[in-house]
Formats: C-alpha cells, structure tokens, sequence
C-alpha cells in the first residue's frame, strides 16, 4: 500500500488544520472512556505501531495549542486538553480518478495513514493523523475540527444498528470533499456505507440522500467530472 501513498499526500493539508508552534507544556491525555472512545476491538488491518505513535504523538500535539487557541482545535479550555483520550481509528482511502471507468473495486486506494479522533465529554474534538515514513509509525498532523465534529455526529447516529469495526475516511482529491465509510468488522470496504459529508454533498449536488452505496457514489463523480461509466459486458 506504500506505493499508493502519493495520491494522498494532500489529504491532511485540505482536511486538517496544522497545530501551531509554541504554547504550554505538553497535557497528558486522560482516562476518560465513553461510547465513542472504547477502541479495546480497533479494527481490521490496524497494527499495534500506530496506536503506539498516536498515543506518544498525543501530548506533543496538545502542548503545541497556544493558550487561547483551545476552541480553533475543538476544545472549550485547557481543562478538557487534560481529559482527552484517543478513540478508534479511521482508515484514509482516495477514489483513483483514472480509474473510475472500471470497476468499483479498484477505484478505492489505500494510504498507509490512519486518523484517530480525540474525544472529551463525549464528543470527538479533533483528528490526530499516523503515518507511516522510512517504514515507522510517527504522529505528523493534528486537527480538523469541524471535520471531527461532523464525523463524530453522523457516526453517533448509526451506533443503533450495532458495533461499527471498520472506519474510513475516503477522499476525493478533485473536488476538495470527503466521505465517511462505516462497515461491520471484515467486511470489503466497497461494501460499506457511504456517508458524503458537506463538502462531498454540496461538490455532487446529492441532494437529501443520507448515504449512498459506493456505486451510487461513482455515479455521482463520475457525473461530476462528465466521465461515462464502464459498458456493461455483452
């Protein structure tokens, strides 16, 4: 998945909003555990590594927010710095542009970076991005905040249906948009539910439509970029 990485190198730039320098000491994170932050099952094809560089990269990220600055990064106060806590993980995919005209399958490609939230009260805060760079795990961006606030909310309105045991984020790099993808643990991605976000929903004008299947999905980009879908086979 290496190789893929490249088409996602905007990714944290266009969605996240990078920590500024300087500020207080480092805050340690806190115990606090809710719905959202229980993360003991973190999914399929998460290793151990990068839950280990999210938790060292944590209160380093913290301690850069300069006093005053907590509400830019989703935080009311210092106060609830000290109480945040990592919850589980979301997956970062892109849509391939060259190869929306084949099948759906292939039109989603992985990075090997992870975004895991930051939660406090009950409610995800910001975003904390893994990445993996010369083969080792390391903390490299930190922010997000209207995007972790509406991720967290549509997320909370599918707990109903059951554990959700596999997260993505999947980017679509052309039009500056997102799109939240929850799936029950081992399922295919392509076979999850597709949640456009505002700024997916407002680039592919899909209307009321709370979620779309990823073929729906492909439809609408490919309607976006005036591109014909693949013939059906004769």
């Amino acid at each position: 998945m290496t190789g893929n990485t490249a088409i996602l190198v905007a990714l944290c730039a266009m969605a996240c909003t990078g920590s500024e320098p300087g500020g207080s000491k480092p805050a340690a994170p806190g115990r606090t555990v809710d719905r959202l932050t229980t993360d003991e099952r973190p999914g399929p094809g998460l290793p151990a590594e990068p839950r280990t560089a999210a938790a060292a990269g944590l209160p380093v990220f913290l301690g850069k927010i300069p006093p005053g600055m907590e509400p830019s990064y989703g935080f009311v106060d210092r106060a609830q710095l000290d109480r945040a806590s990592l919850g589980a993980p979301y997956e970062l995919w892109a849509l391939d542009p060259r190869r929306l005209d084949g099948p759906a399958s292939e039109v989603l490609v992985a990075s090997d970076e992870w975004r895991f939230p930051l939660l406090c009260d009950g409610e995800m805060r910001s975003l904390l991005t893994v990445a993996r760079k010369d083969g080792r795990w390391t903390a490299v961006d930190f922010g997000g905040a209207a995007l972790a606030e509406e991720v967290g909310r549509l997320e909370r309105g599918q707990t109903a249906t059951g554990p959700l045991l596999r997260r993505a984020l999947v980017r679509l790099h052309q039009l500056r948009a997102d799109v939240l993808a929850l799936a029950p643990g081992g399922a295919r991605l392509e076979d999850a539910t597709f949640f456009p976000l505002r700024s997916a929903r407002a680039a592919l004008e899909l209307g009321d439509a709370p979620s779309v299947t990823l073929p729906n999905l492909l439809a609408a980009v490919r309607e976006r970029y005036r591109v014909r879908p693949p013939e059906s086979p004769r």
